[in-house]
């Protein structure tokens, strides 16, 4: 057998065990907190763009001088008459006033679903956000 010289470095098996269980608990400590980042940012994020819908369906309401209505849609096409908005919406010019997209009505945005786990819901029998000509809302306090 020979003698290791004196100056040999290196690593021993226990001490890469320790190093690699502080890792492990360090870790387990730091997903929670790192899945209620991502998910505060997506919530930020489905906010955002909801609150961009709405200002650019005012702003084309008073520049078209047309009706404009943001409603919820899952196809991007229609508007479904449910309360969850976070499967997607559009924004489109209401030419005949009465609040349902029809083929000929020029859609002017569109969003599309949420990711897993966003929730948008409206308040109980708000189905639509309508803008008059002017830009002003006709009553439809949404929350």
């Amino acid at each position: 057998m020979q003698a290791q010289p004196k100056n040999a470095t290196g690593v021993t098996l226990i001490e890469l065990m320790i190093v690699l269980s502080i890792i492990a608990v360090l870790t387990t400590m730091a997903l929670p907190a790192f899945g209620n980042l991502l998910q505060s940012g997506a919530s930020r994020s489905a906010r955002s763009a909801l609150s961009v819908s709405i200002n650019q369906a005012r702003i084309g309401a008073a520049m078209r001088s047309r009706q404009v209505v943001v409603c919820p849609s899952a196809n991007q096409g229609d508007c479904a008459h449910d309360l969850r908005w976070h499967h997607g919406w559009i924004s489109f010019i209401d030419n005949n006033m009465n609040s349902e997209h029809e083929a000929t009505e020029e859609i002017i945005g569109v969003t599309q679903a949420q990711p897993a786990g966003v929730a948008i819901l409206s308040t109980s029998g708000r189905h639509r956000i309508r803008y008059q000509a002017d830009g002003s809302s006709d009553g439809s306090n949404l929350t």
